[in-house]
């Protein structure tokens, strides 16, 4: 008999020991479900104080240099307030003009291209466009046609307004500068290029300074 009762008291406390797991076990998933629950919360913090930085940062959607900033720390500001401009130097435009006798020109050589498909302005979309500054000896820049204005000629000025485009990689092209600009529009076989610094010109038109039989000058038409 007392041994029967030593193992029933045995019995009862291993199952109050494990009533007392059972119940330490659904405590620590309590726990964990608490803590996850938590750990959630605190990324939903997070990513929310992710979202309000993000509004701190303003990001430009194209490339270029900064200009003078409009707006200094501290001011209020509202939607739609301009803080500073954005100039994208890496591809400038080139805007010109041209009489309409220079248009024709260009319009009848590139015409007569043989892979020319399409006829008019709109053909000269792919025209390429030498470009120089004021202090270039040549032309260093190489453009397109990249727009003609649709309206044709101006009854006032006698002239149409086209725009190219020219890469400017290396940022010796600024906004706003003045060039000068060439159109090519033909292949002139077995011609003798001359710098545009050699050649004159006067009311008979333009010329150059050669050097002839006995070192004898001659100032013949170009």
């Amino acid at each position: 008999m007392a041994q029967r009762a030593t193992s029933q008291a045995e019995l009862d406390a291993a199952k109050a020991n494990l009533s007392s797991a059972q119940a330490a076990l659904e405590a620590a998933k309590a726990s964990l479900v608490a803590v996850q629950a938590s750990v959630q919360k605190a990324q939903a913090q997070l990513e929310n104080a992710r979202l309000e930085l993000s509004y701190t940062q303003i990001q430009s959607p194209i490339r270029g240099r900064l200009t003078q900033s409009l707006v200094q720390l501290g001011n209020l500001l509202e939607p739609g307030t301009e803080l500073v401009t954005v100039v994208d130097s890496e591809k400038l435009y080139v805007n010109f003009s041209l009489s309409d006798r220079e248009a024709i020109d260009i319009g009848d050589a590139r015409s007569q291209l043989k892979d020319q498909q399409t006829r008019g302005p709109a053909a000269w979309s792919k025209t390429p466009v030498l470009i120089a500054r004021e202090t270039d000896r040549d032309f260093p820049f190489v453009g397109q046609m990249e727009y003609v204005s649709q309206e044709g000629v101006d009854v006032n000025t006698g002239t149409i307004m086209l725009r190219a485009i020219v890469k400017n990689d290396d940022g010796r092209l600024f906004p706003g500068m003045f060039v000068k600009l060439r159109v090519p529009v033909r292949m002139l076989p077995n011609t003798l290029l001359l710098p545009e610094y050699v050649i004159q010109s006067d009311r008979t038109g333009k010329y150059v300074f050669l050097l002839g039989e006995e070192m004898q000058p001659k100032r013949p038409p170009v």
